[in-house]
């Protein structure tokens, strides 16, 4: 959301509006991808989890290039770079999360 606010008081309330929309299509994407992997085995066998990863991974990619593909065609041209941004630093705060996880 910090992105957006600086894209809106840059360049205007609509392409901060595209940001964030850009970083929702990210979340929507995670989210398929959480709700696809799901399952509650305490202690599922190693080829069930691995196949519910590329299972999840692949409806996740679906998701994200539908929302972009849908949402890149029904904008005006100049407000895909702040779309796309939005969704880049979405998807580079999921992996600093996982950076930070570790630590």
């Amino acid at each position: 959301m910090l992105v957006g606010a600086a894209v809106a008081a840059l360049a205007g309330m609509i392409a901060g509006a595209a940001t964030l929309l850009g970083g929702a299509i990210a979340g929507f994407g995670s989210l398929a991808y959480a709700i696809a992997s799901g399952g509650n085995e305490p202690r599922p066998e190693p080829k069930r989890v691995l196949r519910a990863h590329l299972r999840a991974e692949a409806l996740k990619l679906a998701v994200s290039i539908a929302g972009l593909a849908v949402a890149l065609a029904n904008l005006p041209a100049q407000l895909a770079w702040p779309l796309i941004l939005g969704f880049v630093v979405a998807l580079h705060g999921y992996f600093a999360a996982l950076w930070f996880e570790r630590s």
